[in-house]
């Protein structure tokens, strides 16, 4: 039986094992030498591919014809050329691995204290894991911090707080070139977490860029100031996992006392269920763009986040879901940003509270709802751009005049519309 075959016998069910981890090595150094266009030297794969069907001729082992000294040789080589870039380590570490294991195995004492194959097995064992190991760390598989940027420390109740996660993309430089196969390969989706004080948030690709994705958290009035931790992963196996904590601050709300018709005070249950549905449509894609637009030309009359009295009773709970809007009846109402037309609601059909209305969904959780109407111009499923007349100002549903009620949701929750009207990095 010649050399080659009589050392594949030979190998045991642990050395089988450690031919698996030379295959993940081999590929990695296929990757990493085939990546090195620095050096003129062929790679010399089929040696590493070869390493456990060599043959000993003297004292040096031969792995398909390169010897044990020629391979280190290779690696100390290659380490030096790329000592002064990114790769250096890389290199390096598997360099250092390779140059380890051969040197021992040409060690004449070594082989000849009695050791032979199956001291050969046991310096394989402690060389593909070191090998495997510190490639792991060198070749981009290591884990790293994670570009988060939060667009606030201390939102005020009230305030959307964007997580903004940028992931970089495969092929972006040499390490993610050589570590982007052995990533776990998930969807973007799956991969990139984000979780409020325990509770998982949606995230979505932003639109002008898909390796950034933007995580949207809802604060309200009704929300007691505090801290939230913030936790963003990345689950591809190359990132730390980012720990954040912001503080929600306290914002004082004006309180007011208006008389209206109890009648309208509650609303219809049909009502309620379907508002409530669309104002908690999510879909992935983001269909507005950039800050959105004033939805009337009147004055504001009622801002966010008002609590009031009905009729002489404090409305525990409550507070001013949106911006109510004074304008003249028969007066335009716009869009206030890109959005798919989710409802067209009317006061005949049960609408009590909201009266004639228009819900628009903007994508990844962002609704609007445009309450009060005298008329409504567009259809359900239509897309509507921003700015783009919907319909007029009313005094419909629980109304005490012409109005427009603007409310803007965020995973179903009125958020404060101001910073949404206004340039920000996250939008």
């Amino acid at each position: 039986m010649g050399a080659k075959a009589r050392g594949i016998a030979e190998m045991s069910d642990s050395a089988t094992l450690l031919h698996k981890e030379s295959h993940l090595l081999h590929t990695l150094s296929h990757d990493a030498l085939h990546a090195h266009t620095a050096s003129s030297r062929p790679p010399p794969l089929k040696q590493l591919q070869g390493l456990f069907c060599d043959q000993e001729i003297g004292n040096e082992w031969h792995c398909q014809g390169a010897s044990s000294s020629q391979l280190a040789i290779y690696f100390r080589n290659l380490q030096c050329e790329n000592a002064s870039t990114k790769r250096s380590m890389a290199f390096a570490h598997v360099g250092d691995a390779f140059k380890s294991f051969l040197d021992l195995c040409s060690n004449r004492e070594w082989v000849t204290e009695g050791k032979g194959r199956l001291g050969a097995r046991e310096a394989m064992s402690k060389f593909f894991q070191e090998a495997v190991n510190t490639s792991s760390q060198a070749l981009g598989l290591k884990e790293r911090p994670i570009d988060v940027k939060i667009s606030s420390w201390t939102p005020a109740q009230g305030d959307t707080l964007a997580v903004l996660v940028s992931v970089s993309s495969p092929g972006g430089n040499l390490l993610d070139n050589i570590s982007f196969p052995f990533r776990e390969k998930l969807p973007l989706q799956s991969q990139v977490q984000v979780s409020c004080s325990g509770s998982r948030v949606p995230v979505f690709p932003t639109a002008v860029d898909n390796m950034t994705w933007r995580a949207l958290i809802p604060t309200t009035p009704l929300d007691k100031p505090g801290n939230l931790d913030i936790i963003v992963e990345i689950t591809d196996g190359r990132h730390k996992k980012f720990k954040g904590t912001v503080e929600i601050c306290d914002k004082e709300y004006p309180v007011e006392s208006i008389w209206v018709q109890k009648s309208k005070l509650g609303g219809t249950r049909m009502e309620s269920e379907v508002v409530k549905a669309v104002i908690a449509t999510e879909s992935e894609e983001q269909i507005w763009h950039g800050p959105f637009v004033v939805p009337s030309e009147g004055e504001i009359t009622t801002g966010y986040g008002l609590q009031r009295f009905y009729n002489g009773v404090f409305a525990k709970g409550y507070y001013h879901r949106g911006v109510d809007y004074g304008a003249v009846k028969g007066s335009p109402v716009r869009a206030p940003a890109n959005g798919q037309v989710a409802l067209v609601g009317k006061e005949s059909d049960g609408f009590m509270l909201h009266g004639n209305c228009v819900g628009l969904n903007h994508g990844q959780g962002v609704t609007s709802m445009l309450m009060h109407l005298d008329s409504a111009w567009v259809q359900e499923g239509e897309l509507v751009r921003a700015g783009q007349v919907v319909g007029t100002v009313g005094e419909t549903g629980l109304a005490t005049g012409p109005h427009l009620h603007w409310g803007l949701f965020v995973h179903g929750k009125a958020v404060d519309p101001a910073p949404w009207l206004q340039e920000q990095p996250w939008l």
